[in-house]
């Protein structure tokens, strides 16, 4: 037998009127035809592809009688497909901020699309670049960074990413971690796309160009064109279509944007198909929110439809293809929400995820049938108080099986009344049942509140109290310092080099966590592994692995270069990855730490090729996933420290030198009065990683010399300031949970 290409399946479907049933079957058939034998060797690309503004029965798989979206019907018969899908919240920026993170909006802070400001006349639509208000819109924007995300994630495992459409929070690549972002996010009316918002609607060509030049590395591209979405500006032959079988104008403008909206997808898959990438490219559909055009008014939606609780607001399809990896079938009956495509990417990647994601595995069959609910939440477009995230909430609402019970917040829906209705009868949530199924409703709140119910100081759920600054006081005393657990990594010159661990109090040796390996200072010549014990073991009580390495120093006298401390270091982290599974760390997430010539040596081992001790397995990467650097002496050219040992090699031991692509997500601590360390050359090597398309976090402390971070003085807390922006940054990266378990100092 000869199995037919999946798209001539499809052609041949549509030709003959097959039914969407036997076609999703037919599709189900023919597409490993067309599988590549070596893709199972190489990380799958993703795509993601976030329509907007897009009513859950305007489409062709989903039954519209006038709507056509041959692209996305194709899709959903390849997919493993939910037609009752739901986005978590009716509203944009929320609903991609929980589509970045996997929270629902409570959790993550980000509560509507704008703030509300202390002057009431003036739009906070536009007053985003106003030096004025910047407390605001900062707050909003904290709040999703200092959250982990699924690209962070995706870049510290070696993606390219690519930010085009539809973005509220800032500069995509410095407040999510992609590597490249069509929008720019800092320029004046920036909101919520700027130069992004031309995809789609002006073309795919950005999208295609990085593909093409991302050549063999996987890459992520979030497609979110604002399509549908309002101004509904089609291109006149889909408006003429639709001019002639709508009821209205703003009607057939809609469902002409609709369709433009799927023609696009369609281009975008088939340039996949064209170059070869179908089948090595996890495909993931969704929708921010709902829509329900208003016939009498073009650009406007109707009552019950965006920035509401009901289905128009909230339903969604959602889709998941990975051709031979996930089968395809058309799921009309079980439940599906946005919060679950970072669980669901994360089990076919097989990369771990964040503790305490509220989703489940779209791809695991048991957990889906165990699911009976889904929860969302309504909140008001401005956010009345971004330090109180949740107080513009008004309604809560819950499906549980075909049972829908929506909940209006008496602070801010005053005489509102619970409403339930049967969507197995009743889809668009035309009779209230509420009156005549108490019992129904009284155990629906329960679960309801049993979920969630809205803290009183109003408080993003995640933001637990900080610790006060005892913390430190505790740690890195002389019994905890010869607790630490000891490891021997390597033998050389008649000498045991260690590895001293810290583990979090909870730690099992089936964990999989982050962990971090520090290096310590003192130019290659002197200096102990005590240095970042408190470092270590703070990021143990945050839950890390924290350890910190012995290397070999440069004997005294001796005026060669650092090549010992270099193999050293390489060594220690292809022995951290080697052991991971009993270290219970993943060796995916590991960081490489140090302090001025720790730093440099921590540097090295991410950006330096060459110096490897033979005896090490090179198979094994020693490249760390993340680097934190305190003073580092990273550039070893002409003129800069360390150049008188290294000399004309300085292009072997010089990280500063080495720069790539393929660099990790990178922090940087320095002191403005630091005399080793000018400023200057920390910011060409910021600019070099940036240039190469590699995150790197700069921060520059007033008043500080060098050696800075390791305690607290009159002159400032260096100690404490580091260590919550580490953990800022090592949060960001999707490491750590929740916020610092430390205070910043009160002026």
């Amino acid at each position: 037998m000869v199995l037919m290409h999946a798209r001539s399946a499809w052609e041949l479907a549509m030709n003959c009127r097959i039914p969407f049933r036997l076609l999703a079957l037919l599709v189900a058939v023919a597409w490993p035809a067309v599988f590549k034998a070596d893709a199972a060797d190489r990380k799958p690309n993703v795509l993601l592809i976030i329509s907007d503004d897009h009513g859950w029965a305007d489409y062709g798989f989903m039954g519209h009688p006038h709507v056509r979206t041959p692209n996305l019907d194709r899709l959903a018969a390849q997919s493993l497909t939910f037609l009752r899908g739901y986005s978590p919240v009716p509203l944009c920026r929320p609903s991609l901020a929980s589509l970045a993170t996997g929270l629902y909006p409570h959790q993550h802070g980000v509560t509507g699309n704008d703030p509300t400001l202390p002057d009431p006349g003036v739009n906070a639509m536009a007053a985003r670049g106003n030096p004025k208000y910047a407390r605001y819109y900062n707050t909003i924007l904290e709040n999703f960074q200092r959250r982990p995300n699924f690209v962070r994630d995706l870049v510290s495992r070696g993606y390219l990413a690519l930010e085009t459409g539809k973005w509220w929070e800032g500069n995509p690549v410095i407040t999510a971690g992609f590597t490249h972002a069509m929008t720019q996010g800092e320029t004046k009316g920036s909101r919520h796309g700027d130069a992004g918002l031309e995809i789609g609607r002006k073309g795919l060509e950005p999208i295609y160009r990085f593909i093409a030049e991302a050549g063999d590395k996987p890459w992520l591209v979030w497609y979110a064109p604002m399509l549908p979405h309002a101004p509904h500006t089609p291109p006149d032959p889909l408006l003429q279509k639709y001019l002639k079988i709508a009821p209205t104008e703003a009607v057939a403008r809609y469902w002409a944007s609709v369709e433009w909206f799927d023609q696009t997808c369609g281009d975008l898959l088939d340039h996949l198909e064209k170059r070869g990438q179908s089948t090595n490219t996890i495909v993931i559909y969704t929708t921010d929110n709902g829509w329900i055009q208003d016939p009498a008014r073009t650009n406007r939606f109707a009552p019950r439809s965006k920035l509401t609780p009901y289905e128009g607001g909230v339903r969604t399809p959602i889709m998941v293809r990975w051709p031979g990896r996930v089968l395809p079938h058309l799921n009309k009956e079980k439940l599906a929400s946005n919060v679950d495509l970072w669980p669901t990417l994360a089990s076919l990647l097989k990369t771990p995820l964040p503790q305490s994601l509220p989703g489940i595995d779209l791809t695991d069959r048991e957990a889906v049938a165990r699911r009976t609910t889904v929860y969302g939440e309504q909140y008001a477009h401005n956010i009345a108080d971004v330090e109180k995230p949740t107080r513009s909430l008004e309604h809560r609402w819950i499906i549980d099986g075909w049972w829908k019970l929506i909940v209006p917040e008496d602070r801010t829906v005053p005489g509102g009344k619970p409403e339930l209705y049967n969507l197995q009868t009743d889809p668009w949530e035309k009779t209230d049942l509420e009156a005549s199924e108490v019992e129904r409703v009284s155990l629906l709140r329960r679960q309801l509140d049993a979920w969630w119910t809205p803290p009183a100081n109003d408080r993003a759920e995640s933001d637990t109290k900080p610790q006060s600054k005892s913390v430190l006081a505790e740690l890195a005393s002389p019994k905890a310092e010869a607790a630490a657990e000891t490891l021997i990594y390597k033998r050389a010159d008649d000498r045991e080099l260690k590895l001293f661990i810290e583990k979090p109090a909870d730690w099992k040796p089936v964990d999989n966590r982050p962990a971090i390996v520090f290096f310590f200072g003192g130019g290659w010549v002197g200096g102990s592994p005590a240095q970042f014990v408190k470092q270590s073991q703070y990021l143990a009580t945050r839950g890390m692995v924290g350890i910190r390495a012995e290397y070999r120093t440069i004997p005294k006298g001796d005026k060669g270069p650092p090549t010992m401390c270099c193999a050293d270091a390489k060594s220690a982290l292809r022995y951290v990855r080697t052991h991971a599974a009993e270290l219970g760390i993943d060796p995916q997430r590991i960081a490489a730490a140090g302090g001025s010539a720790g730093g440099h040596l921590a540097a090295f081992t991410a950006l330096v090729n060459g110096l490897d001790d033979p005896q090490d397995n090179h198979a094994v990467s020693c490249r760390p996933n993340a680097l934190v650097l305190f003073n580092p002496v990273f550039n070893n050219g002409p003129g800069q420290w360390g150049h008188e040992r290294v000399g004309d090699r300085y292009r072997d031991f010089s990280p500063a030198h080495n720069i790539a692509k393929d660099a990790p997500p990178t922090v940087v601590f320095l002191g403005d009065n630091d005399k080793l360390i000018p400023v200057p050359v920390l910011r060409d090597f910021e600019a070099g990683m940036k240039q190469a398309g590699v995150r790197c976090d700069a921060h520059v402390y007033p008043g500080a010399g060098h050696g800075f971070f390791n305690r607290d003085t009159s002159q400032g807390a260096w100690l404490t300031l580091t260590l919550i922006d580490t953990d800022r940054f090592l949060a960001s990266l999707g490491w750590l949970n929740g916020v610092p378990a430390l205070e910043p100092p009160q002026p």
